[in-house]
């Protein structure tokens, strides 16, 4: 079985969310499952909206579970500039129809959303949305 994990970031980025991923492929690698994560180049929570240059080609961890990260473009207007992105984001997601067209253009700036996703890929996706906590 191949299953891709979709996740904002992992380790070694730090945090709750990241440690999960990484411990659920660990363990599904263990059991014989194949997995592949599909995450950003973040390295830091400022990485999300300052960008972060793309990373080397694919490669396994320790654990063989194999990591493919994609670059992420700063985002205008910096931290606040994420959180009003991610309101937009929101409030497109929660307008139905007439906000896909808004919908569609602001997904384009994930660097997730940009991967080509097929059943080829995959036999199971799982996704995780935990990044990025909002203002402090």
């Amino acid at each position: 079985m191949r299953v891709l994990l979709l996740t904002p970031a992992y380790p070694p980025f730090h945090g709750g969310g990241e440690r999960y991923v990484g411990a659920l492929a660990h363990a599904l690698t263990a059991v014989g499952v194949q997995i592949t994560v599909l995450t950003s180049t973040a390295v830091r929570e400022a990485d999300f909206w300052a960008g972060a240059g793309p990373a080397p080609t694919p490669l396994c961890d320790e654990n063989g579970v194999q990591v493919m990260r994609l670059p992420l473009r700063p985002l205008l207007g910096g931290r606040a500039g994420l959180a009003a992105w991610r309101k937009a984001m929101v409030l497109a997601g929660q307008a139905g129809g007439a906000a896909r067209p808004l919908l569609l253009h602001l997904m384009r700036r994930l660097p997730l959303c940009a991967a080509r996703l097929t059943s080829s890929t995959a036999s199971i996706f799982h996704g995780n949305t935990h990044w990025w906590r909002g203002g402090r």
